[in-house]
């Protein structure tokens, strides 16, 4: 069958090296669609501009950035449709720079030297609970992610070699990254075996 709901299943079940988030993405995406187009609408019938107003939609309830990711979800199932020879066209490729522009804000971070001793004697002046106050020294000696401070086993540190050996499991990666990928190696000062 050629329906919307077909090729969407068909891409995702094909594309099982993605990262939860975009599963997760692509989730939301196929609702949105079918929830606008239903299940039964064939892929070579929608258009550009039928497919510009569930993305419009989305924008006005002031999610802009996801529906930038619902076009970019579209288009790939429509790239799909064409790779196998069941689609001649991809409307989500037209609508580039129709939507209304999605700035994507970082995070703050330090960006001078005597910030950065700032931020330390705060660290170490902290009165809260020590194991807040660990992880977030730890933070900024070894500049990693907090979720994998936070999930830093006694098993995964090496005291006598002063390393800490984060699974490629643990890891933000693809699923095959985390399947087939190396053990990330984090280098442990003095100061981190200190606090560990």
């Amino acid at each position: 069958q050629r329906t919307l709901e077909t090729f969407i299943d068909e891409y995702v079940q094909k594309r099982n090296d993605v990262k939860p988030a975009t599963k997760e993405i692509w989730k939301q995406g196929k609702s949105g669609l079918l929830n606008f187009f239903g299940s039964e609408r064939p892929l070579d019938q929608i258009t550009a501009p039928m497919l510009l107003e569930p993305l419009r939609r989305v924008q006005r309830r002031g999610a802009l950035r996801t529906g930038h990711d619902l076009r970019e979800f579209a288009g790939q199932v429509f790239r799909y449709g064409i790779a196998t020879g069941r689609c001649v066209g991809n409307p989500a490729a037209e609508l580039r720079g129709a939507l209304k522009p999605y700035t994507e804000r970082h995070m703050a971070a330090l960006l001078e030297p005597t910030s950065v001793g700032g931020l330390l004697r705060a660290i170490e002046q902290y009165a809260g609970q020590p194991v807040t106050r660990v992880a977030l020294a730890l933070s900024a000696l070894l500049f990693q992610r907090p979720g994998n401070i936070r999930a830093m086993e006694w098993s995964e540190i090496d005291s006598k070699e002063a390393m800490w050996t984060i699974p490629s499991s643990k890891m933000k990666r693809t699923l095959n990254g985390k399947v087939n990928g190396r053990p990330h190696l984090v280098p442990l000062a003095p100061q981190a075996i200190a606090l560990i």
